[in-house]
């Protein structure tokens, strides 16, 4: 399990925790989380299993969990989330989730 991301995010005189984990490998997930005061107002999560097997996996998780992270701290300053703060529905229950990305292993550069 690789250690997570957390921040605090200032967005219309109100502060948000976004806060970003790793499952571990028995339960290959990235979980992102945005919190007020102590209550998940949004959820993303992320399957890894498709990488569990990569000799770049830990490097690989690290890029997804920041990539996951920033773009929940984007989606709340940019008013993506606004429906969520202001209690109208949580984006889950209105929306279809989008389907997964397919994650590559990266390669490595080759010399001929």
């Amino acid at each position: 399990m690789l250690p997570g991301y957390n921040h605090n995010v200032e967005y219309q005189e109100r502060t948000f925790h976004i806060q970003t984990e790793d499952s571990g490998i028995d339960n290959p997930h990235i979980i992102s989380h945005l919190f007020e005061g102590g209550n998940i107002l949004e959820t993303r999560k992320c399957d890894y299993t498709n990488i569990l097997d990569s000799e770049q996996r830990d490097k690989v998780l690290m890029s997804l969990m920041l990539n996951q992270h920033q773009a929940l701290i984007r989606e709340l300053e940019s008013g993506q989330l606004d429906h969520v703060l202001d209690g109208s529905s949580r984006a889950s229950e209105q929306e279809e989730p989008e389907p997964m990305q397919q994650i590559e292993e990266p390669t490595a550069e080759r010399s001929v």
